[in-house]
């Protein structure tokens, strides 16, 4: 069908334009990106004429258009993460579900906002905790509340549980990589219902586990071999918050993404309780802080 014009469009070099929507596809040598079908980039090219030229070649039709139109939605989409936010820490403790993380944004390395909650509440049972984009963290909150309103409208003495909110988000966050338009979060789900208390994680590409302690972000590499090492099932409250504690102070030691202004919160089968921001108290005198370069090999 396409014949000679699939051939012509081969010889194209290797270029990306916003005018054709696929800048988030990586290109291969002979002009086609990778991983796509040649006729969605036969059907990008007829748009990308009819929109400079106003001629529709004679192999884009109507409904051609408007497949690809609502392709990739490009006026909302995040391309990149640009404010962000590092690490998120939970745990399962004696009562119920404690999480941690700090409340700084990041726009690339610059620390630009210092008072982004990043713990939030979730209907009766829930609590969630991102890292990443917060622009896109905001956007599934969005998607929550309308949930959770919805199955509040039902009023059958029911609510959704932890586990049903953990099954969404993993849906949500699949289908929008599946859609090359990815939700650029970490997420970490915790709750009780019931009595059971549940804590599972969410990645951006939809991919999903539970566990008796979690972390996102740097904390996967820094606070989980502290978890597995110092974490027991009957820990109380205080007991937790100091280990939840001793994680984000390496954290905030090693991660530059990382402030000294966290928030810890804590659901049980009560509710959930957020509790205001605060500092740890730091220690700069080690030695290898003080003098870096003591003793550091290299070429320089």
């Amino acid at each position: 069908m396409f014949g000679s014009l699939e051939t012509t469009l081969d010889l194209l070099p290797s270029f990306s334009s916003p005018f054709l929507g696929l800048e988030l596809l990586p290109w291969g040598r002979r002009g086609r990106p990778i991983g796509v079908p040649t006729q969605v980039v036969m059907r990008a090219l007829g748009q990308f004429l009819h929109g400079c030229l106003g001629w529709a070649p004679p192999w884009v039709n109507h409904e051609q258009e408007m497949y690809f139109s609502t392709w990739i939605d490009w006026e909302t989409s995040c391309r990149y993460p640009y404010v962000t936010g590092t690490s998120v820490i939970g745990i399962k403790y004696k009562d119920g579900v404690l999480m941690a993380a700090d409340t700084g944004g990041s726009y690339g390395s610059t620390l630009r906002y210092k008072s982004v909650e990043r713990i939030k509440p979730i209907g009766k049972h829930s609590l969630l905790g991102a890292s990443g984009e917060i622009s896109d963290f905001q956007e599934l909150l969005r998607y929550l509340d309308e949930l959770i309103l919805y199955d509040n409208m039902w009023d059958d003495g029911n609510s959704l549980g932890p586990k049903e909110i953990h099954n969404y988000l993993t849906r949500v966050m699949y289908n929008r990589r599946n859609k090359f338009n990815p939700l650029w979060n970490s997420l970490v789900l915790g709750g009780v219902k019931n009595g059971q208390k549940y804590l599972g994680v969410v990645t951006m590409l939809g991919a999903h586990f539970e566990d008796k302690h979690v972390a996102t972000g740097f904390g996967n590499h820094l606070a989980v071999p502290i978890l597995r090492s110092e974490w027991k099932e009957d820990m109380n409250f205080e007991e937790a918050v100091k280990l939840l504690e001793k994680c984000l102070l390496v954290l905030l030691y090693r991660d530059r993404s990382s402030i000294n202004k966290f928030q810890i919160a804590k659901i049980t089968e009560e509710g959930a309780t957020i509790y205001p921001a605060y500092s740890l108290k730091t220690f700069w005198g080690f030695s290898a802080f003080q003098n870096p370069a003591k003793c550091a090999e290299g070429t320089w």
